[in-house]
């Protein structure tokens, strides 16, 4: 009875106000529907229900009016940069670079070692780059690039507190054919296999028999070239 009483008084209150609302809210909404409304909201369980309810009505719509920002009229612009894939070992060493409290013999071994690492990577990538281009050339020869991509995170719930209560991580490993440039993705949640060498060979094998081409059918040689984990260079 007091939560009914408290509803209905700030309900009145609220409807005061909206009888001096510009898009005339008070004479499209008559006040029955208002208080049905209103009701039907706070008597929702909690808020990730009022949440969700809010949600099922908001739609997107386009910008009809762009409003000037500056006196002079034009707009006001900013552009951000967004490192994608980064390598964790180039942030950190660039981190250590700039820091102020490193000795400088410290810091000319760090700058030494970061240049080692851009080589190691561009040396990498140039093989990588060459392979490519002698597997499209000869038929005998194929290869591939594989490795786990970014884990998802499912299911994907804005609310907050069911966010945090359903972390199910679901892996991708992507197979990425330099042949033909294409790739292949195997995604499993974590509770059906895990990240390890036996779900590895399961991926590779099965691509191997069911998505090289029929010229490897007969093949009995493989060679496995094993690069250092080395991501875009910072």
């Amino acid at each position: 009875m007091r939560r009914s009483s408290i509803i209905a008084d700030d309900f009145s209150a609220r409807d005061a106000r909206r009888q001096e609302c510009s898009m005339k809210c008070g004479e499209k909404v008559d006040i029955d529907a208002r208080q049905s409304i209103f009701n039907k909201f706070y008597s929702m369980q909690n808020k990730n229900e009022q949440d969700i309810y809010l949600q099922g009505l908001t739609e997107t719509r386009n910008i009809k009016q762009q409003r000037k920002r500056n006196p002079d009229g034009e707009s006001r612009s900013r552009s951000y940069s967004l490192q994608i894939d980064t390598c964790n070992r180039c942030e950190e060493l660039s981190v250590k670079i700039k820091s102020a409290s490193l000795m400088e013999a410290a810091k000319k071994v760090t700058v030494a070692e970061k240049m080692i690492h851009e080589r190691r990577s561009k040396m990498f990538y140039t093989m990588l780059k060459n392979t490519a281009v002698e597997c499209k050339k000869r038929d005998d020869l194929a290869a591939v690039a594989f490795d786990y991509m970014q884990n998802l995170q499912l299911p994907f719930i804005p609310v907050q507190d069911l966010f945090y209560l359903t972390q199910l991580s679901v892996l991708v490993f992507c197979i990425h054919d330099l042949k033909t440039d294409k790739a292949y993705f195997y995604v499993h949640p974590e509770n059906i296999a895990s990240k390890g060498p036996v779900e590895v060979y399961s991926f590779l094998l099965d691509f191997i028999e069911n998505y090289l081409p029929p010229a490897f059918e007969n093949c009995d040689s493989f060679r496995i070239i094993a690069f250092p984990k080395i991501k875009t260079i910072a």
